[in-house]
């Protein structure tokens, strides 16, 4: 055990305490429990927490001195294994919180099951330091990072972290007489921030009215703390499912929300589904919208977004954090054609893929910033063709680390640089994207980025995703429709469908993947001989001589390292992977040669739209009907000619380098 260094027990003697110091106390607490107490980290949680409801309830009682202490006297005695004070001090403290705080602790034979000697070490490590001192913020960070200790997203939630509910918080701006709630609030950390940006108090509370919502009740009891020890009223936090049938839908102002996502299990039971238009099967005909039958499970953060719209009065707002497919893939268009008939989009803003990895995943988000309107009020804004702010974060302020260190701006001469009164400036863009979206509703004047941009509605198509909408993809596709580009789909057919060989198990196919193709000279150099069992299932589309292979699939898609290839006359017959496309020429008029065809696929203007269109973050990708839409710039006939010659001459040149490295072979040795 450490040294004892409390001497004096007056409460003003308490100092607030740093991030670093109040993390590095409850980890050692943490510790300790875990060595000598052996039990698991949920236990540990539940200890701990009890432990800092005595303190808080201490700390606020009208007496001058603690009662949450240890002396030396008592530490000596607890060694010795003698009665103490000390212990009967602390077990009346706690039949204290769970007389006051009966709706939080309920069990009234609940107890303090840690040893005297594990006690007295936790308290030791808390008892120099004031929580009600200690600023919001720092309580924020300390308390969740001891809560993603315990609590590490089994269900799929993931701590918000505090950059992301402050951006969240000043776009939404919630006014003092408005209705509040986070309906998967977990510890409360946009309950929290909400009460520090309002800077409430309880002779108002009357006017200010915040709902917690989550179905974990650890969690409950941590954002019931939060908002205690903010003397912040915590009669409308409670442990529920925020999916289930509610009472109080239509009656919110403001919803914040990080729902669970990412998880492994979906929704099944077939009584909750049916509660939700979004629990059943959407399928498009002729531009029409038809619902059938409900689905086998759907993905909480799904039915999170039509809960939370319903929890809204009309002119309602709200801000939900979801992964990124949500607003990109192909197969979750009737999400967003759901939420455009329910709100109208005030803003998208996309997170760096570091936001979350300190807290347990590196999965791709941004934030969706709605407002319910009725249906004839949103009529009339697709009528006006409002605009739709854009926001893409590329720092978020911290390292992407188990740790999240915090990263500062910095000089060319890589000094961090610091403000007029001496603080380092951390390396961020949510106060940029904040002020330009304050900008933006007061009709100040505004300058488009490819970071902060504004789009009409009637612009937004299929996607909402903020990255497709940048404008320097309008500009490449004005500049080429300028220069008479065409679709790709003009001049090539797609082959996507399989080859006949493939039905005969025992066939002898040469197979290509996408790592056969050399992507600095666009070459195929390789295929591996198998028999169709053997090979993989997305062995799919036969190649033939002349025919051109690009990638539509991989992490590489639509970056310098993306794979296209002309199949010569070795390859003819090959089977290749469904992560290409064929491209077979086809429009006579335009008299594409392959070889150009190559070239552009090889070029800036091909790559920017592969990677615009892919979608997905894990395997990303580009659907047929995207890559049908890239568009192809084809020169007079004499640019053609010359471009076409030199990489028929690259093409050559690489083959008559492979003929004299394979004729010296070993060669040479032959001689020693």
């Amino acid at each position: 055990m450490t040294e004892i260094k409390t001497n004096s027990y007056m409460k003003k003697d308490l100092k607030p305490a740093t991030v670093d110091e109040l993390k590095s106390a409850f980890e050692k607490c943490h510790n300790y429990i875990y060595a000598n107490e052996g039990l698991l980290k949920e236990k540990i949680f539940n200890e701990i927490l009890k432990l800092i409801f005595i303190k808080m309830v201490d700390e606020k009682s009208n007496q001058t001195y603690t009662n949450f202490y240890i002396n030396d006297i008592e530490f000596e005695e607890l060694k010795g294994g003698k009665k103490s004070q000390f212990s009967k001090r602390i077990i009346e403290l706690f039949e204290k919180v769970k007389s006051q705080f009966s709706d939080i602790f309920q069990d009234p034979n609940e107890k303090i099951n840690l040893k005297p000697l594990t006690l007295g070490f936790i308290i030791n490590q808390l008892q120099n330091y004031s929580l009600i001192k200690t600023p919001v913020d720092v309580k924020g960070i300390a308390f969740q990072t001891f809560v993603y200790a315990h609590q590490r997203g089994e269900r799929g939630e993931f701590f918000t972290p505090i950059p992301v509910i402050n951006l969240i918080l000043k776009i939404i701006n919630p006014k003092e007489n408005e209705k509040i709630i986070d309906p998967a609030c977990g510890s409360g950390g946009f309950l929290v921030g909400t009460v520090k940006l309002t800077n409430k108090n309880i002779q108002k509370q009357s006017e200010f009215e915040i709902w917690g919502v989550d179905i974990n009740p650890d969690l409950i009891k941590v954002a019931k703390m939060q908002m205690i020890l903010n003397d912040v009223a915590h009669n409308h936090i409670f442990t529920a499912n925020s999916l289930l049938s509610q009472n109080n839908l239509e009656s919110f102002d403001v919803l914040m929300t990080n729902p669970p996502f990412g998880s492994k299990g979906k929704i099944s039971d077939n009584q909750i589904l049916k509660g939700f238009e979004l629990g059943y099967k959407w399928s498009q005909k002729e531009g029409k919208w038809k619902k059938g039958k409900l689905v086998d499970g759907q993905a909480p953060e799904v039915l999170f977004i039509e809960r939370c719209l319903q929890f809204l009065k009309n002119g309602g707002r709200m801000a939900i954090v979801l992964p990124g497919g949500i607003l990109e893939n192909p197969s979750q268009k009737y999400i967003r054609k759901f939420i455009r008939n329910k709100a109208k989009v005030l803003a998208i803003i996309k997170l760096p893929q570091e936001t979350f990895i300190p807290y347990g995943t590196g999965i791709s988000a941004s934030i969706l910033f709605l407002q319910k309107l009725s249906p004839h009020q949103i009529k009339e804004e697709i009528q006006k063709n409002y605009k739709i702010f854009f926001g893409i974060i590329e720092n978020i302020g911290y390292e992407g680390t188990k740790i999240g260190k915090l990263v500062y701006k910095r000089n060319e001469k890589g000094e961090i640089i610091k403000d007029e009164k001496g603080v380092s400036i951390i390396n961020e863009d949510i106060t940029e994207i904040t002020e330009a979206y304050k900008d933006f509703i007061e009709s100040k004047q505004f300058v488009n980025s490819n970071k902060i941009f504004l789009r009409n509605y009637n612009e937004i198509k299929g996607r909402f995703d903020p990255k497709f909408y940048q404008p320097m993809y309008k500009e490449l596709r004005k500049n080429l429709l300028k220069a008479g580009a065409v679709p790709l789909e003009k001049v090539v057919n797609i082959i996507s469908k399989k080859a006949q060989i493939l039905r005969n198990p025992e066939a002898l196919i040469k197979y290509i993947e996408i790592g056969d193709i050399n992507t600095i000279s666009s070459e195929l150099i390789s295929y591996n001989e198998m028999k169709v069992y053997e090979a993989p299932s997305r062995a799919s589309y036969e190649v033939r001589k002349g025919d051109l292979i690009t990638a539509v699939a991989g992490v590489s898609t639509g970056t310098k390292k993306h794979a296209s290839a002309y199949i010569t006359e070795e390859f003819d017959g090959c089977i290749c992977t469904n992560g290409f496309r064929v491209l077979r020429t086809k429009n006579e008029e335009l008299n594409l040669d392959p070889f150009y065809l190559l070239y552009f696929l090889r070029s800036k203007e091909f790559l920017m739209q592969m990677y615009r269109y892919r979608t997905g973050a894990t395997i990303p990708a580009v659907s047929d009907t995207d890559l049908k839409k890239i568009l192809i710039l084809i020169p007079e006939k004499r640019i053609q000619d010359e471009i076409v010659k030199k990489v028929k001459r690259s093409y050559r040149l690489r083959r008559e380098s492979q003929k004299i490295m394979n004729k010296l072979g070993n060669g040479m040795f032959n001689e020693i």
